[in-house]
């Protein structure tokens, strides 16, 4: 990492200067000097993760990598949830509330679909319960990032985002999700919801244990149309 970042040397640096080769550049300015410029230009410092690969990028703190995550760069938005699904182990449960708050804030902002995304992945990786009604509010979401591929293939974070992004959230985000999905599976007459319901409740917790659990609803539900769609629901899992 610091080796790219000493090739792309801050502005105003003797690096940036120098003419005399890549080796007299390097004796120019230290890996102390450039950390601390971009320390003190945060800005400088979002401009260059688009323009490096990612194994490259330098660590963005919480708040950069919040606003990396709405960057009209692909690059910098993958770079900024990289960042974020990194640091979750070392953050305190009240640190990890505050940015799901932000996250959410993302998703309800006017941002293109396809920036919403990320923050929609990274919800997922921190298992963000309380994200999951505004995420079921947006299965179209799933759709918005297909066909977005950056060059060099796909890590694990960007599949995500562009493959079925609430889907994985959901997922990832598992049995708290479960009765969120079972109430819109008995109360939507979109069919399409519906089984995207049915397939995210089948990812997290196997055929058999969701049909139990569709049973059950069965038996305890009154009401004739609910008990009409958890039927429908049952009968598309045989």
């Amino acid at each position: 990492m610091l080796a790219a970042l000493m090739l792309m040397a801050p502005p105003g640096t003797h690096a940036q200067n120098a003419t005399s080769g890549t080796n007299r550049v390097h004796s120019h300015i230290s890996q102390e000097e450039i950390l601390e410029y971009y320390r003190l230009h945060p800005d400088d410092l979002r401009d260059l993760v688009g323009a490096l690969p990612t194994n490259s990028v330098p660590p963005l703190s919480p708040e950069q990598a919040l606003e990396s995550l709405v960057s009209s760069n692909q690059n910098a938005r993958l770079n900024g949830a990289v960042s974020l699904d990194a640091q979750r182990p070392q953050l305190s449960e009240e640190r990890q509330k505050q940015l799901v708050g932000k996250l959410m804030d993302i998703l309800n902002s006017t941002n293109p679909d396809e920036v919403k995304v990320y923050a929609v992945v990274v919800l997922g990786q921190y298992k963000a319960s309380e994200a999951v009604p505004l995420l079921m509010q947006h299965f179209e979401w799933d759709t918005a990032g297909q066909g977005r591929g950056l060059n060099g293939g796909p890590n694990r974070i960007e599949h995500e985002a562009l493959v079925l992004p609430v889907t994985q959230a959901l997922v990832s985000i598992g049995l708290p999700a479960i009765p969120f999905l079972a109430n819109t599976i008995a109360v939507t007459d979109d069919t399409w919801v519906r089984d995207k319901c049915i397939r995210v409740c089948l990812r997290i917790e196997g055929r058999e244990l969701t049909q139990f659990r569709f049973r059950r609803l069965l038996e305890k539900e009154s009401d004739l149309k609910r008990k009409g769609r958890i039927q429908s629901a049952l009968e598309a899992l045989e």
